[in-house]
């Protein structure tokens, strides 16, 4: 998981994680690919090949989702719909008009699903089951869509992103993210700067790559009415990511890099998979709990 969207109880909110594994596993909802003119398919699929729909680790629970969707250029639907025009006028003596061109490209949408290039994603999500925090492998628009697909299962999700969980006597993410840095680099939470951030401003954004954030002439900037868009942080001797007004958390890597992930050397793959997972649940929540406070 290199893009992570962490989400947190909404107040006294408690998750039913039976519930969660429960929908996870049944197999009414497994994912299967597009059939006839269906566009799009989401489901459960195993948390590695030829393994089990959701796997346990100390307090963390894991499982994936995977959306299939058929790939139609809008190009391809115009040019047969423009053939289709030209057949109607050819048959009826006129032009078809804006209605009746918007019933040819429906027509010709449907005529060329089945025939479509299907691409899929695979999306890991990570539960703390301790505090119910779910953290999504994805942007936060993906993870909000995900969200919802699971709230139609009749899942009671009340979930809150970070910007929103971090609570009312607190800063946006945003200024927080400034103050950062015109705090020296003092975040507190065992969090220290990176070396890279974006300052957005009216019409544009600057991105520094391996600087030093505490340089004057990125202080120059924020004084001059820029805000910290994204900024790299580093939690001591945990991981190191970058991490955007949103609550995204980007480039996510833990900070020893040997023992980021676990290798699979012939050992019982359930438990090279429980081994990564409290590795990364552990690294993630960690990071989580710091930038709630931060």
């Amino acid at each position: 998981m290199k893009t992570i969207t962490p989400y947190f109880p909404d107040g006294d909110f408690a998750l039913d994680v039976a519930a969660l594994v429960a929908v996870c596993e049944n197999g009414m909802f497994a994912a299967n690919p597009p059939a006839g003119n269906t566009v799009e398919t989401r489901g459960f699929v195993p948390v590695y090949e030829n393994g089990p729909l959701t796997l346990r680790s100390g307090t963390f629970m894991t499982f994936s989702v995977k959306q299939s969707k058929r790939l139609l250029p809008a190009s391809v639907i115009r040019d047969l719909a423009e053939e289709k025009a030209i057949a109607f006028e050819e048959q009826r003596g006129f032009k078809p008009g804006r209605k009746l061109m918007k019933e040819l490209k429906e027509q010709a949408a449907m005529e060329l699903i089945p025939n479509a290039y299907i691409v899929s994603k695979v999306i890991r999500v990570i539960v703390d089951t301790a505090t119910g925090r779910m953290f999504f492998g994805c942007s936060p628009g993906a993870a909000e869509d995900w969200l919802a697909w699971l709230r139609d299962h009749e899942l009671s999700l009340a979930m809150l992103p970070l910007g929103s969980a971090r609570g009312p006597d607190m800063s946006s993410l945003a200024s927080s993210m400034t103050s950062w840095i015109f705090n020296m680099g003092n975040i507190g939470q065992n969090l220290s700067l990176g070396d890279g951030v974006a300052l957005r401003g009216e019409h544009d954004s600057i991105r520094y790559r391996g600087h030093d954030l505490l340089a004057p002439e990125i202080r120059v900037q924020l004084e001059a009415g820029r805000h910290v868009e994204s900024v790299a942080v580093v939690l001591d001797g945990v991981a190191r990511f970058t991490i955007d007004s949103s609550g995204c958390l980007k480039a996510f890597a833990l900070e020893d890099a040997e023992e980021d992930g676990v290798d699979n050397d012939g050992s019982d793959p359930d438990t090279a998979a429980a081994a990564d997972l409290l590795i990364m649940g552990t690294s993630i929540n960690g990071s989580a709990t710091a930038l709630l406070a931060a």
